[in-house]
């Protein structure tokens, strides 16, 4: 699965990479959370929709995927960029799995593309004296 940025999905980046896995025999679907929700951009107000909406998408199309019998759906496997990259980073953090429910598959690959971090809180211990 390939996760876009703030910026939407584009035929330049996440276009070129589904079509270059394409190339090496393997399925690509890019996902798109903002479309359906009537969203061009959130470049300028992250708000309007949340890494957590998209990690939920973007398990929902895991789900989706996982169901074709072409696919293997252990060997599924996530890449985002930007706003993106911090849905692959909050899929493989324990915390945000309530976000998205009983799942029976985790993802088996995540890469995370110059992910924007504020987002995610990776621990909230304090460390040092």
């Amino acid at each position: 699965l390939i996760m876009h940025g703030s910026a939407a999905p584009r035929d330049r980046r996440e276009g070129a990479y589904a079509r270059e896995f394409l190339k090496l025999a393997v399925a690509a679907v890019i996902v798109d959370s903002f479309t359906l929700r009537g969203i061009k951009s959130t470049v300028r107000d992250q708000s309007q929709v949340s890494s957590t909406d998209m990690l939920i998408d973007a398990v929902n199309a895991m789900r989706a995927v996982a169901e074709r019998p072409e696919i293997d759906a252990s060997r599924i496997g996530l890449i985002g960029f930007s706003k993106g990259g911090s849905v692959a980073a909050k899929a493989a953090l324990q915390r945000y799995k309530k976000f998205v429910g009983p799942n029976p598959h985790d993802f088996s690959l995540l890469i995370a593309m110059y992910p924007w971090m504020v987002s995610c809180l990776l621990s909230a211990v304090k460390s040092g004296p």
